[in-house]
C-alpha cells in the first residue's frame, strides 16, 4: 500500500471519529504496518458500535473503588485478667495475632508476644463461662464476637481464670439489649450501612439474570440477599412491637420506630424506611388501637406522611417523584419491590422478538433501568455526614474523642 493511500484511509478514519483528530502523521506513524491499522480501526469501530449515549459502558457509571477511608473502620475493647481493658483500632482483616501485639503495647507489657494469645470468654446457659483460645490468623473479629463475650488477652503461661464465676450476671447482662437502649439515628444508619452494603455488590448481570429466570454459573446471589431485607426487617418491626407486654412501652417502641424511620428516609434508604412503616401497618400492630391512641399526636403526624409516600396510587408517583428529586441524589436504596415490578413491566409488556427478529428496544428500556438502579450507588454513605444531618454527633468520632484523651492509642495500619 502506498503512502498517499495510508493517508486517504487515515484522514477517512478521523472524518468519522475512529481515530483521534490530533494523531500526529510523522513518519515512524506512516512506517505503521498496515495490520496494525486494521488491529487498531477494527477495536476503535467495534467499541463505537457497541457504546452509544444509550448504550454506555456500565462501568463507567456503575463501578466505582471502594471509598474506605485509611482509618480503621472497627473498635475492640480488650480485657486483661485484672478486668482492666483498652481500646484499639483495628480493620476488618486484623488477625487475633496482631490484636496481641498491639493489646501488649498498650497495656504496656514488655514480654514477648509469643507468651499471650487472644481469648473470647463467653457466658452460656446456667452462667456457664466458656474460654476459647482464638487461632492466631482469625480475622474479622469485631463481627465474630457475640453479644454475652469479652476479648481477654491471656498469658499462656498463668492459669489464672479471666473471668471469676461471680463475673457471669454481669456479662450475661450485656446480652440483653432493649430496642429502646439504642438511639433511633444510629438504629438507622446501622440499617442503611447494612442494606447498602448487599445492594452496591449487585451486579448489574443478576437483574437480567433474574428476570428472564437463567441458569446462568454466577447466578443472583446478593440480588436475592437483597430481596429479602424487606420481609426480614418488617418482621423484625413486628416482633419487637408485639413482644412488649407493657402498653406503655409498647407505645414508645412504636414512636421508636416511627423515628427510625425518618431518619430512614433522611438517609435516602427507602428500602428500611417501607418495611418499618409496612411492619408499623400490619394488621397485627394496626389492630393495638389502645396502643395507637396513646401515641403522641406529633409522631401519628410523622407517620401519616410516612404513609403518604408508600401510596400506591397512579403507580406509587408521589414515591417516583421523591427519588427522581434534584436534591435526592446518590448514594439511594431503593425499595426493591418497585424496581422487580418495573423490570417485571418492561419484561412481560414487551415481545422478545417482533417478525422473528430481536426486539433490540425492549433490551435497550431493561438496560437503562438497570443503569438507572446502578447509579444509586454510584457513591458511598457518608457517615458522619448522616449524623450530622439527623443533628447528633457521630458515635464513633466521640468514641475515638474518648479514646484519643487517653494516651497510647494504636490502630492497625489498612493492609491492601
Amino acid at each position: 500500500m502506498t503512502l498517499g493511500h495510508r493517508n486517504k484511509i487515515r484522514r477517512a478514519l478521523m472524518r468519522i471519529n475512529i481515530l483521534p483528530k490530533g494523531l500526529a502523521s510523522t513518519d515512524s506513524q506512516l512506517n505503521n504496518s498496515d495490520d496494525s491499522l486494521y488491529m487498531n480501526s477494527r477495536a476503535s469501530v467495534s467499541q463505537a458500535a457497541t457504546l452509544s449515549h444509550s448504550n454506555p459502558d456500565l462501568t463507567t457509571l456503575c463501578g466505582y473503588e471502594d471509598a474506605r477511608p485509611d482509618c480503621p473502620e472497627h473498635v475492640l475493647k480488650i480485657y486483661k485478667s485484672d478486668q482492666t481493658s483498652k481500646f484499639l483500632l483495628v480493620h476488618k482483616e486484623t488477625t487475633a495475632r496482631e490484636v496481641v501485639m498491639l493489646a501488649l503495647h498498650e497495656f504496656s507489657i514488655s514480654d514477648p508476644s509469643s507468651n499471650y494469645s487472644l481469648c473470647e470468654v463467653s457466658v452460656g446457659h446456667g452462667n456457664m463461662i466458656k474460654q476459647r483460645r482464638l487461632p492466631e490468623q482469625l480475622g474479622g473479629l469485631a463481627e465474630r464476637i457475640p453479644l454475652a463475650a469479652r476479648y481477654y488477652l491471656k498469658n499462656n503461661m498463668s492459669t489464672e481464670q479471666l473471668v471469676p464465676d461471680d463475673m457471669a450476671p454481669e456479662l450475661q447482662k450485656e446480652n440483653q439489649q432493649h430496642i429502646l437502649q439504642l438511639k433511633s439515628v444510629e438504629v438507622a444508619a446501622q440499617l442503611t450501612l447494612h442494606d447498602f452494603s448487599i445492594f452496591r455488590q449487585v451486579e448489574p448481570t443478576e437483574y437480567v439474570d433474574d428476570l428472564y429466570a437463567l441458569d446462568s454459573a454466577y447466578g443472583y446471589p446478593k440480588l436475592a440477599e437483597f430481596s429479602k431485607t424487606v420481609n426480614r426487617e418488617m418482621f423484625w418491626v413486628i416482633t419487637e412491637i408485639c413482644s412488649e407486654p407493657n402498653i406503655l412501652r409498647r407505645m414508645k417502641v412504636i414512636k421508636h420506630f416511627i423515628k427510625i424511620s425518618r431518619h430512614c428516609k433522611e438517609s435516602r434508604n427507602f428500602n428500611s424506611m417501607f418495611a418499618i412503616v409496612s411492619g408499623l401497618g400490619h394488621g397485627s400492630v394496626s389492630r393495638l388501637r389502645a396502643t395507637w391512641d396513646k401515641l403522641p399526636g406529633k409522631y401519628q403526624k410523622l407517620f401519616d406522611d410516612l404513609q403518604e409516600i408508600m401510596d400506591p396510587s397512579r403507580n406509587m408517583s408521589k414515591y417516583r417523584n421523591l427519588i427522581n428529586s434534584e436534591h435526592i441524589q446518590p448514594p439511594i436504596i431503593p425499595f426493591f419491590p418497585i424496581v422487580k415490578k418495573d423490570l417485571t413491566f418492561i419484561h412481560l409488556g414487551n415481545d422478545s422478538k417482533v417478525d422473528g427478529l430481536i426486539n433490540f428496544e425492549k433490551l435497550r428500556m431493561i438496560a437503562k433501568e438497570v443503569r438507572q438502579i446502578n447509579n444509586m450507588c454510584s457513591a458511598p454513605y457518608d457517615l458522619c455526614a448522616m449524623f450530622e444531618h439527623a443533628g447528633c454527633t457521630a458515635p464513633n468520632l466521640t468514641a475515638l474523642a474518648v479514646m484519643n484523651s487517653w494516651a497510647g492509642t494504636a490502630s492497625v495500619a489498612h493492609r491492601s
